[in-house]
């Protein structure tokens, strides 16, 4: 019987620090110019918004709008990545983005009943 479950046994150069408390995450860093989001709760239950006025809270320093944001360049690096999965595909992003494939999947399901568990999610699966 072989003494692995899957894949293979890699060594991170993190772990220690993760293990141990001492490793630092991106929320920790601070930098000229980070900007941060803030999800504000209304204070009425089941209440209906019927109008915003947003310049109280623009008066704040650092407050800013999504246009208020420079562009962002982005580059691509296209290469494949067989270590990444047999076809060589690349996530984008945070490596948290790859549960979005799965969330979208929920909510195909919770919209239709159907459960589809491969990718791409095609309207003739649905069918």
């Amino acid at each position: 019987m072989a003494d692995t479950v899957v894949g293979q046994a890699l060594s991170r150069v993190d772990a220690r620090l993760k293990v141990t408390g001492a490793a630092t995450y991106a929320a920790e860093h601070r930098f000229e110019g980070l900007l941060y989001g803030v999800i504000v709760n209304s204070t009425a239950a089941r209440g209906t918004v019927s109008a915003i006025d947003v310049d109280a809270a623009r008066a704040h320093p650092g407050v800013v709008r999504n246009a208020d944001v420079p562009e962002l360049d982005a580059t691509f690096i296209n290469t494949e990545d067989p270590q990444a999965d047999p076809i060589g595909v690349k996530g984008l992003g945070e490596i948290t983005i790859v549960g979005v494939p799965a969330a979208i999947g929920n909510a195909v399901f919770n919209a239709t009943g159907k459960r589809l568990t491969d990718l791409p999610i095609l309207l003739e699966a649905l069918l």
